[in-house]
């Protein structure tokens, strides 16, 4: 069996970080993205650049921290969307809860009567 060799993982690389700027575009976009089968591409390239020999493996050092750096700003925004997400449920749920407290507090306080509905008893003085 043949050792890989470092440009075999390059195009592996490419992909990763091809995938990776898209779901960062479509974030940008407020789209939502699906990173499922991510971890498979990563773990794909990290077996191949594993499996270098060491001087090649150190060559894909430099590429393998932009890749990081892309991840992180991916977790990044993937974690402030998420609290976004969260605040604007707890707002929704607040006023859903306000308002049902509304509603019940009208059946339960009494209205005034109008004039037209006021006895004559209860309009002389």
């Amino acid at each position: 069996m043949t050792k890989p060799k470092n440009q075999d993982a390059e195009p592996l690389m490419q992909e990763v970080r091809a995938v990776i700027r898209g779901y960062a575009e479509a974030l940008s976009k407020g789209e939502e993205v699906n990173i499922q089968g991510l971890d498979t591409l990563i773990s794909q390239l990290s077996g191949f650049v594993l499996a270098l020999p060491k001087e090649q493996a150190a060559a894909m050092q430099a590429p393998l921290e932009e890749l990081v750096k892309e991840l992180d700003a991916l977790e990044s925004e993937l974690k402030r969307q998420r609290d976004q997400v969260a605040n604007q449920l707890a707002d929704i749920d607040k006023k859903r809860k306000a308002s049902a407290a509304y509603s019940r507090s009208d059946t339960l306080t009494p209205k005034p009567k109008s004039a037209k509905t006021q006895t004559k008893e209860e309009s002389e003085p």
